[in-house]
């Protein structure tokens, strides 16, 4: 019995270090999860103006400018980083590979 209580001491003060150790890594912001920085490059050279990627945004981050290029086509505006979930369907669906979609580490 007496190895039993001296096993489980041994165990409770293991697990109030890893308590207090995962407390600290709270207070000081260890454990938060960091948002991922996505950019988006629009080379508004090749864009055709025809919208597929503002249209296939869920975030609604790309918008069409008024910009226009030199042969005259408007081109989408990179507006809400924030949101920006990085998923690549604005560069999947550009038929003029125009976007490139990437995380900044």
């Amino acid at each position: 019995l007496a190895r039993n209580v001296s096993e489980q001491m041994i165990l409770m003060r293991s697990e109030t270090k890893l308590i207090i150790h995962f407390l600290k890594c709270l207070e000081t912001g260890l454990l938060e999860k960091k948002k991922k920085v996505i950019e988006v490059e629009i080379n508004k050279e090749f864009c055709k103006a025809c919208s597929y990627c503002v249209d296939s945004c869920p975030k609604e981050c790309l918008v069409m400018g008024e910009e226009l290029n030199s042969t005259g086509y408007n081109f989408p505006v990179f507006v809400n980083q924030d949101d920006c979930t990085g998923c690549g369907a604005c560069g999947f669906l550009c038929p003029d590979i125009a976007i490139e979609v990437y995380e900044v580490l």
